[in-house]
């Protein structure tokens, strides 16, 4: 299993393809703090991320994703749920 998740992580970290982040640079690339994207993690309110091992890996598209879902225009529209 440790062959598996370890090519697994490869391929998302290190591809070339893979626009993978570290949870420091996907905090930085959305303008929070690391211990904030941190308890977005803990409450389920952040954005999808992979769990391998100790290692946080956020893809692009799914930061994109969150940050799509979460544009408002102003602030009577609704939040997501």
């Amino acid at each position: 299993m440790t062959g598996t998740v370890r090519s697994f992580c490869e391929d998302i970290y290190m591809n070339s393809d893979s626009d993978a982040l570290d949870s420091s640079a996907a905090a930085r690339r959305m303008g929070l703090a690391p211990s904030t994207l941190a308890k977005k993690r803990l409450s389920g309110t952040g954005p999808l991320y992979y769990k391998l091992g100790r290692r946080v890996i956020y893809r692009s598209r799914d930061i994109d994703a969150y940050l799509d879902l979460h544009r408002r225009r102003s602030t009577s529209d609704e939040a997501p749920k």
